[in-house]
């Protein structure tokens, strides 16, 4: 049991560092700190540790497939992003069928965590879900920042 809870505060640890790391991207996108965001897709990729520490503690826990299945596509994503920014530095965002295909599993990533999250504890799944909701306010921050400069070059 106690192995058990090492891990599940491992993963409660990495899931709120995935959302904030995020919620910094897209606040440092906002402001124009490109330097910074690419200081930031050190840490994030390596979250892939931690989550497949957990992975491996999920398969021999015999935890849920869905549990399983949520942590695999969280690191799937990580994967993508570490590929596909770092590796072969290919602007996917640009175009809008891998950015959109991008953005789905970043959402069912996020969502994921927020499950598992909930199956390890309540107090788990509440501090993963404020740090998603960090996420979308500072989403949210940069989609108004992002009109409002578009609306002041059309003046």
């Amino acid at each position: 049991m106690m192995n058990e809870d090492i891990y599940n505060v491992i993963f409660m640890i990495s899931a709120v560092l995935f959302n904030l790391l995020i919620a910094m991207v897209y606040q440092y996108v906002r402001i124009d700190k490109l330097d910074i965001i690419k200081k930031i897709g050190v840490p994030m990729a390596l979250l892939i540790i931690p989550f497949s520490l957990t992975l491996l503690e999920f398969i021999k826990a015999e935890k849920s497939i869905n549990l399983i299945i949520g942590l695999i596509i969280v690191i799937v994503y990580l994967l993508i992003e570490f590929l596909m920014d770092m590796v072969f530095k290919y602007d996917f965002r640009s175009k809008t069928i891998p950015h959109i295909m991008y953005i789905m599993v970043l959402y069912m990533a996020l969502y994921s965590l927020i499950v598992i999250a909930f199956d390890i504890s309540d107090i788990y799944g509440y501090i993963v879900s404020v740090c998603f909701w960090i996420l979308l306010g500072s989403l949210i921050s940069l989609i108004v920042s992002n009109k409002r400069i578009k609306s002041n070059l059309q003046r």
